[in-house]
């Protein structure tokens, strides 16, 4: 099984099977010409009911540091006090700046779905303007 790849629904169901009918894990192996173990991990992986991995795919990424609430409250504070840097903002939040300024690019690329973003010089960097009524 290669890494990353799930494998066919029917397969899982016929190991399960297998299983039931042998009560051995390498017995299943050698009838299906795999390594000692395959069985165990597939057995461990999937659902037997609906051949599916259990739980869901794993999820891709770094998981965030903010919660939604933490990006809802920033948002508002930028935007009711638009003529703050974003240093003195996102110390005042208590987030990095980085994650502030990413935080309202997320939110200014909500609003504008579909459209390109405009690229700043390499050196330029200002804040998207928000209006505070928009915010929930």
């Amino acid at each position: 099984m290669a890494r990353g790849k799930t494998m066919d629904p029917d397969l899982v169901k016929a190991v399960f099977r297998l299983y039931r009918q042998e009560n051995s894990t390498s017995k299943v192996d050698k009838t299906f010409g795999r390594a000692c173990g395959w069985t165990y991990k597939i057995l461990q992986k999937y659902d037997e009911e609906t051949g599916e991995i259990k739980g869901g795919p794993k999820p891709k990424g770094r998981p965030r540091k903010t919660t939604a609430e933490q990006d809802r409250e920033a948002l508002a504070y930028v935007a009711h006090h638009p003529e703050l840097s974003a240093a003195k903002a996102a110390s005042t939040v208590q987030m990095h700046t980085r994650t502030l300024l990413r935080r309202m690019q997320e939110y200014s690329g909500q609003k504008k779905k579909g459209s390109k973003a405009r690229r700043k010089s390499a050196g330029q960097r200002t804040l998207p303007t928000m209006a505070p009524e928009t915010i929930n």
